[in-house]
């Protein structure tokens, strides 16, 4: 990770992991739909209790039904998307809209234009919950505990609590996996400085769970 002068920065600190969404290798959906970048995940004695993910949706198709599991869907890119389920329609018109529904209703999902991209967050009822923000413009910290952000646009410094120590600046597509009683940080997002620069869009994931599970990125790819 680089400062905006292109300087190496100071390491972050114990407990955060930077990724860059197209350096995660990418499985297809099982009916080709789409592909999938898993970005961390956490399980208990096998079962799994909460996964984000990045889905890439190249053409309408159905999501598989996960049981027992709440799910949160960030639009990352793409020129909208429409969820269809039994009783209603969730839309997505523009990048950073949120929805949230059970795993286990049906699902088909419906582009309205070009193929999207998804965050894709899941938790399992009653062992976890999540609160998932898309930010812009100014300062949010990181809590202790375990979290997840990607950034859809512009730039986001990251920076260490009480000193303000640059730690470093995320863009498009960067993001961190937060884990940890030290994984904490400030992150404050850019204004757009001239009319080629974007604003800051990005989305934070915090999830609490019922006990010390470090997030892992092992799971196969499902839909």
């Amino acid at each position: 990770m680089l400062s905006d002068a292109g300087v190496a920065e100071p390491p972050l600190p114990s407990g955060v992991r930077l990724f860059t969404l197209e350096e995660i290798d990418s499985e297809p959906w099982r009916n080709g739909g789409g592909r999938t970048r898993t970005v961390a995940a956490s399980r208990l004695r096998g079962e799994l209790v909460w996964r984000i993910s990045a889905a890439d949706i190249d053409a309408d198709g159905d999501f598989s039904a996960f049981d027992g599991m709440d799910r949160t869907a960030v639009l990352m890119r793409g020129e909208g998307l429409a969820l269809r389920l039994s009783d209603q329609t969730l839309r997505l018109p523009r990048v950073g809209t949120v929805v949230r529904f059970p795993g286990e209703v049906p699902v088909r999902a419906c582009l309205a234009g070009a193929p999207a991209r998804l965050w894709n967050v899941m938790v399992r009822r009653g062992l976890a919950q999540v609160d998932t923000q898309v930010l812009g413009v100014g300062s949010m910290p990181v809590l202790p505990g375990e979290t997840v952000l990607v950034v859809l646009s512009g730039r986001v410094q990251v920076r260490a609590p009480g000193s303000g120590e640059l730690l470093g600046v995320l863009s498009a597509g960067q993001g961190l996996i937060c884990s940890g009683s030290r994984a904490c940080l400030m992150l404050v997002g850019l204004a757009a400085i001239d009319a080629l620069d974007e604003a800051p869009c990005w989305v934070r994931s915090a999830l609490q769970t019922g006990g010390d599970r470090p997030p892992q990125s092992t799971l196969s790819s499902e839909k």
